[in-house]
């Protein structure tokens, strides 16, 4: 599994006749975290956890047209596994760690230059993943970094509230 675009970013269906009249282009990056708020939106069900984050954002707003299928995501989608950390705000993409690289063993995606690593990527100039911004685009980088270390205390919250986890992994805040 590679953190990298070409090993997350995939097409992706729904199918729903009863909402769904007509084929429908949505151009913005959804994640699979989407699908329960979605489902909840469509059912009109609300959390019996209403304090809980809920991670995922609803598509019906775009589904049923209240909201442009070409508009911006308004949360940012997040990927944490094993020490691989990204955060993905639309056309930007903060990543940390990637261990494995879109060409691996080739410069310069060598697995030393990866590790315990940040980079960032304007997703829609370099939807490659060639050109590392973090220097040169230095607010938006500790913004997206701010925001990271955001949402890994709410997956520690999470684990500790929500799950009542026993060990929690120290992976965060590298």
């Amino acid at each position: 599994t590679s953190a990298f675009e070409g090993g997350i970013r995939v097409p992706g269906f729904i199918h729903f006749p009863r909402i769904l009249k007509t084929n429908l282009n949505v151009t913005m990056p959804v994640v699979t975290s989407d699908i329960l708020p979605t489902i909840m939106d469509v059912f009109q069900v609300e959390s019996d956890h209403p304090d809980w984050v809920l991670d995922g954002i609803s598509l019906l707003p775009y589904i049923n047209h209240s909201r442009p299928v070409d508009s911006a995501r308004q949360k940012p989608i997040s990927i944490f596994f094993n020490n691989v950390k990204a955060i993905i705000d639309n056309n930007w993409k903060l990543l940390y760690n990637p261990e494995v690289g879109q060409c691996d063993l080739q410069a310069p995606y060598t697995a030393e230059y990866l590790m315990n690593r940040y980079f960032l990527f304007d997703l829609g100039k370099d939807h490659h993943e060639l050109v590392d911004l973090s220097q040169t685009e230095q607010s938006r980088f500790m913004k997206m970094k701010e925001e990271m270390k955001e949402l890994e205390i709410s997956i520690i919250q999470s684990q500790r509230e929500e799950t009542k986890c026993l060990k929690i992994e120290n992976f965060l805040f590298s």
